[in-house]
């Protein structure tokens, strides 16, 4: 499923966010192929793969707490906006925070990267496991 197919309702800012502790299975590795992503809305969870493999980030604005998401779905096309080597980006609704298609910051206000998480892949099922954070460029390779 790509980017555009996996956008769904959004929450609004604040409290009323936050990603749930546990480990959650959220798909497979035919459906998240190299240079899709996937939103996981309920769990407040983007999970994409690329190249190095399958990476996971969170999708609260580390600015005030507002639900990030695909560009298009929620924020308007920005000329100033930049895309990742995949071309997704991802945007913040709240304040226009921009984060390229791994969840890296391009545009403030906020100043840290989106939360990714440990992904483990075990016959072709992947899991993430929010109460483990880990480096940007971590990946669970395939």
């Amino acid at each position: 499923m790509g980017a555009a197919g996996a956008v769904s309702a959004l929450g609004c800012g604040g409290d009323s966010n936050s990603t749930p502790s546990g480990t959650f299975a959220v798909g497979t590795t035919t459906e998240i192929t190299v240079g899709t992503w996937k939103r996981l809305a309920d769990k407040h969870l983007i999970v994409g793969r690329d190249a190095g493999g399958v990476f996971a980030f969170g999708t609260i604005c580390p600015h005030e707490g507002f639900d990030v998401d695909f560009e298009g779905s929620q924020c308007p096309a920005s000329p100033n906006a930049r895309t990742s080597t995949t071309g997704n980006l991802v945007c913040c609704s709240g304040h226009g925070g921009r984060f390229n298609g791994t969840g890296v910051v391009t545009g403030g206000p906020p100043t840290t990267n989106l939360t990714h998480y440990k992904v483990t892949i075990a016959s072709g099922n992947i899991s993430v496991d929010t109460t483990v954070t880990v480096p940007v460029a971590e990946r669970a390779t395939v």
